[in-house]
């Protein structure tokens, strides 16, 4: 994880689990938590934030999908000061900043902008979080590949190709909770928190209950 309170990018490689997706020989069914399911009310947020240059962003982030900035604490700096003056508009925990000034695509510009722009316009993802059961054969794994920043919290779904993942996909009574790449993974049959601990709770289970961010595009 990223600190961007000082010079905040990760200073490790992403962690990557799975098999390719081309690789894969996975064939257990997804298990439908329910049917019928509506689609879920996805967010973006716009946010003009001006700010004492003296100030540092002050929040630990996550870098890990290339392309957004994941807010995984706020710390004491710009934001924190941002939302005790705009609680009804707060930037939190799991937020995805998608674009600063203009900026989008490449987290290290979105990063570089945030650490040198005293205003900035944001453009910012609010996940929405749900629930399913994926059913696997073990030992096989998922189909997918998960990548995960060190000290992260959250499991970065970067692929898939034949196994759970795609028979859920694949059934239509979960049209409405489909998995998107870039979709993060919080929490597996109850653990949550650090990410290697999230991916270890998959281990010699058979039954994976997760929950799931998703966000808008």
């Amino acid at each position: 994880v990223g600190n961007l309170r000082s010079d905040g990018s990760p200073a490790a490689p992403p962690a990557v689990y799975g098999d390719s997706p081309k690789g894969s020989s996975t064939q257990a069914p997804g298990r439908p938590r329910r049917f019928g399911q509506p689609p879920l009310p996805l967010h973006e947020l716009a946010f003009q934030l001006r700010h004492d240059v003296r100030d540092s962003p002050g929040i630990d982030v996550d870098l890990v999908d290339g392309t957004h900035v994941f807010v995984v604490k706020i710390r004491e700096g710009a934001v924190q000061k941002w939302n005790e003056r705009h609680p009804d508009r707060c930037i939190k925990p799991n937020d995805r900043i998608a674009a600063v000034n203009g900026r989008s695509g490449d987290a290290g510009e979105l990063v570089a902008e945030l650490r040198m722009a005293s205003e900035w316009d944001l453009l910012v993802h609010r996940p929405v979080e749900f629930e399913c059961c994926i059913q696997r054969q073990v030992p096989h794994d998922l189909g997918a590949r998960l990548t995960y920043a060190p000290g992260g919290t959250s499991l970065v779904l970067d692929d898939w190709g034949p196994g759970p993942i795609e028979e859920w996909n694949l059934n239509p009574g979960n049209a409405g909770r489909r998995f998107d790449v870039g979709d993060r993974i919080v929490e597996i049959n109850g653990v949550r928190g650090e990410a290697k601990d999230i991916l270890e709770a998959t281990e010699h289970q058979g039954l994976l209950a997760m929950r799931v961010l998703k966000y808008c595009k």
